[in-house]
């Protein structure tokens, strides 16, 4: 995983396994074609860790993150939607993705 930090906090605020987060996220792959975005003012929750719910790089990120962080993220196809690619065939097989995201504090 690579990923940019544009606003990190500090402190005792991490992410742990089974937090429910709130986030507002953009997925795009190589071309910078957008498959995801949450709607505008919105938020979507997701609990991390969550077997089924995100695709694995996607979890891991967020293991790895604080509340309140903004980041921008590459995640390759092996921790992605692999060989089967997804997204009702949007994302094609072995695809790395592309996520803009910010954890609500």
């Amino acid at each position: 995983l690579l990923n940019w930090v544009y606003k990190n906090q500090i402190g005792d605020s991490a992410v742990t396994v089974y937090d429910d987060v709130n986030l507002s996220y953009s997925c795009y792959l190589a071309n910078m074609q957008c498959v995801y975005k949450t709607d505008s003012g919105s938020w979507d929750v997701f609990t991390v860790g969550l077997e089924g719910q995100m695709i694995e790089g996607f979890d891991y990120l967020l293991q790895h993150l604080n509340y309140g962080d903004h980041v921008v993220a590459l995640v390759p196809s092996f921790l992605g939607f692999k060989e089967k690619g997804g997204v009702g065939g949007v994302v094609p097989r072995n695809s790395p993705l592309l996520f803009e995201l910010k954890i609500k504090e």
